[in-house]
């Protein structure tokens, strides 16, 4: 069972907590003073899959919370395909298992570093900002990798999209 209530570490946690009830009661949350410092859009791309898991009947908080850690397990895949697709493969190491266990290694420092883990464990945008700029350097190196010039259109609509999603959580 998570904790019901805000965490002490995360004041924001019941900020956006407080957003995501505010906007599934639309009315409300025009007139809403939360959105006056512009949080709901250096947050959006937090808030609105929250949104979502609200709707389907999820609290506020743990639907924040949610969104939050698969922002950083998402994360932590991209992290993957860095380091296992990108130039460390061009490294020579003596032993072919060096590699593996180099990935494995780094892997495991970035998903369980301390502020990795509290980002990912409360309701923090700075999950979801760590998610969308990951994903753009992927896309980014993906792109100028690319041989088959037919797929340059689909990566360079998905770094629109994820370059949206950085301004979305910033």
């Amino acid at each position: 069972q998570l904790p019901r209530s805000p965490s002490s570490l995360a004041p924001d946690e019941g900020t956006y907590s407080q957003l995501v009830t505010s906007l599934a009661n639309y009315d409300n949350f025009l007139s809403s003073k939360l959105t006056e410092d512009s949080l709901f859009l250096n947050s959006r791309s937090l808030l609105v899959p929250s949104w979502i898991l609200h709707e389907i009947g999820f609290s506020s908080l743990n639907s924040i919370r949610i969104v939050s850690v698969t922002y950083s397990v998402m994360s932590s895949v991209i992290m993957f395909l860095l380091l296992h697709n990108f130039p460390i493969k061009k490294v020579n190491f003596k032993k072919p298992q060096t590699l593996q266990i180099f990935i494995t290694s780094a892997i495991l420092v970035f998903s369980f570093f301390p502020s990795h883990f509290i980002w990912s464990e409360l309701g923090l945008r700075e999950s979801a900002s760590e998610f969308w700029i990951l994903l753009s350097s992927y896309l980014i190196l993906k792109i100028g990798s690319i041989e088959n010039k037919k797929y340059l259109f689909y990566h360079l609509f998905f770094l629109m999209i994820a370059v949206l999603g950085m301004f979305g959580s910033r």
